[in-house]
């Protein structure tokens, strides 16, 4: 009698991040509609390698300008700082050369200006914020 001898299985380690986004894809992934609009949530990320992990996680494959798409979800970057405080001069010309007479500089409503360099990213965030499908936006960036 001759006996052949099988390989002993191997089960695999599961690795926990698996786990860990198939969880999120059963809970929180599931598309809603909305009087026949899929509704999306927003998931804006410190900046693009931290949204591509996001992305990866929450099923958005399809790759656009400026943004990820897929499974009810849209995740988009900053790109350092999108919005900066207007310089002095913006408030009044006499700020163009001031002196130290005139501090604090203390305006009663504080005004915001694009930065150039973050125009674009800008943009696309503004246009994704505005789309009808989009009924949250989920702020995954840093604290400041």
């Amino acid at each position: 009698m001759c006996r052949t001898r099988t390989k002993p299985r191997t089960s695999r380690t599961p690795n926990p991040s698996d786990s860990e986004a198939a969880f999120c894809r059963r809970t929180y992934c599931n598309q809603k509609q909305n009087g026949g609009i899929l509704i999306a949530k927003l998931v804006v990320a410190e900046k693009p390698s931290v949204a591509m992990s996001y992305a990866k996680v929450l099923g958005a494959t399809s790759r656009k300008d400026g943004y990820l798409e897929g499974n009810g979800y849209l995740v988009s970057w900053c790109v350092g700082h999108l919005v900066e405080l207007a310089p002095p001069n913006v408030y009044d010309e006499k700020y163009t050369k001031w002196s130290i007479a005139d501090l604090p500089i203390l305006p009663q409503k504080w005004q915001y200006l694009v930065s150039a360099s973050t125009k674009k990213q800008f943009g696309i965030l503004q246009k994704l914020m505005n789309r009808p499908d989009v009924d949250s936006v989920i702020c995954a960036t840093d604290a400041g």
